[in-house]
C-alpha cells in the first residue's frame, strides 16, 4: 500500500520512542515519498499538493521529530534529491530539494554530495564512482569543509583511493598526463598503489 510523508514520520516516531539502546534510521528518500494531500483525488492542482507537503513537514518535525529524537538515543539520516529549478528568476538557485525548508532548517548537519565521475580501469565497466562531499550545515562542528570521497559499488567508501586523492591535490603525489601516479620513483596505476597500501 501506498505510504505517505506523514504515516512514515508517526511510524518512526513509534518505533524509537521506546528505544533505550542507539538506534539509526535511514530515510531513503525523502523525494520518494509524497505527501497525503497528493494521493486524494480531491486535490487536482500538484502545487497545492505541494505547498501542504511543506507546511506537513515543518509541523511534523516541530511537534513529532524533534521530540521524540530529544528524548531517545536515535540518529535520523534524511535522505534528499537535488532538482533543478525549471521556471525560476534571476535572483533564485538553479538547484532545488522536495519537501520544502523544513529538513534543511531542522536538520543539526547537512551534507551535499554530488558524484564528480566514474572510477573506471582500462576497458573495464564502472567500479565506483568519485564524489564530492560539502558540509553545507553543521551544528555540532566547524561547517564549510569540503572532501573528495571514493566510493566502490561492492563495498562502499575507500579510504586508501580518497587518501591519494587528497595528496594529489596537495601536490604530494606527482600526477601524469595519462592520469597515472609516480610514488616512490614507480608510475603506476591509483588502483596498484590503492592495493599497494594494504600491504
Amino acid at each position: 500500500s501506498d505510504v505517505c510523508s506523514s504515516d512514515l514520520i508517526e511510524r518512526v516516531a513509534e518505533k524509537v520512542k521506546d528505544h533505550e539502546t542507539p538506534t539509526l534510521i535511514v530515510w531513503d528518500s525523502l523525494a520518494a515519498v509524497a505527501s497525503k494531500a497528493s494521493y486524494d483525488k480531491k486535490s487536482a492542482e500538484e502545487t497545492v499538493a505541494m505547498g501542504l507537503e511543506a507546511r506537513l513537514m515543518s509541523d511534523y518535525y516541530r511537534r513529532r521529530v524533534l521530540k521524540v529524537l530529544r528524548n531517545t538515543r536515535c540518529a535520523l539520516v534524511v535522505i534528499n534529491q537535488i532538482w533543478a529549478t525549471l521556471a525560476r528568476t534571476y535572483t533564485q538557485e538553479a538547484e532545488t530539494t522536495p519537501g520544502g525548508w523544513a529538513t534543511k532548517f531542522y536538520a543539526c548537519v547537512r551534507l551535499k554530495v554530488k558524484r564528480t565521475g566514474y572510477v573506471r580501469t582500462e576497458n573495464d565497466p564502472p567500479q565506483g564512482i568519485y564524489m564530492n562531499c560539502e558540509v553545507v550545515k553543521n551544528k555540532v562542528g566547524p561547517p564549510a569543509r569540503v572532501v573528495d570521497l571514493v566510493a566502490f559499488f561492492r563495498y562502499g567508501l575507500d579510504n586508501n583511493l580518497s587518501l591519494i586523492r587528497f595528496l594529489e591535490d596537495q601536490e604530494a603525489i606527482e600526477k601524469t598526463a595519462n592520469g597515472r601516479v609516480i610514488w616512490n620513483g614507480k608510475t603506476m596505476l591509483r588502483n596498484d598503489l590503492r592495493h599497494a597500501m594494504n600491504t
